[in-house]
C-alpha cells in the first residue's frame, strides 16, 4: 500500500507530460546551466564559430577570476579571427 501511495504521488498529469515533450528545455537542469553561462555570448560576433567554448573551461574560469574569463574569450576571437582572415583570403584567389 505505502508503495502504491509513493507511485501515485510521482506519477505525472497528461498536462504535465505533455509540457515536457513540447519544451523539453524547461525541465533540463543542464539547459538552464548552459543558458545562464553563455547569455552574454549569443551577441558576439564569433558565436556562431564558438558557441561559448568549452562549457567546463569556461565556468571554471568564470568562477575563479573575470581576468581569465576575459582573456580566455580574447584568445577565441583570436584565433577564430586569424582562421576566418586565412580562409576569407584563400577564397578571394582566383
Amino acid at each position: 500500500m505505502k508503495d502504491d501511495k509513493i507511485l501515485q504521488e510521482e506519477m505525472l498529469t497528461d498536462d504535465e507530460l505533455e509540457k515536457i515533450f513540447l519544451q523539453p528545455s524547461d525541465f533540463c537542469e543542464y539547459q538552464t546551466f548552459y543558458k545562464n553561462l553563455i547569455k552574454n555570448c549569443t551577441g558576439c560576433d564569433i558565436f556562431k564559430f564558438c558557441h561559448g567554448g568549452c562549457l567546463p573551461q569556461r565556468y571554471e574560469l568564470k568562477n575563479k577570476s573575470e581576468k581569465l574569463f576575459a582573456e580566455y574569450c580574447a584568445g577565441k576571437h583570436k584565433l577564430v579571427n586569424y582562421i576566418k582572415a586565412g580562409v576569407d583570403c584563400a577564397l578571394s584567389e582566383p
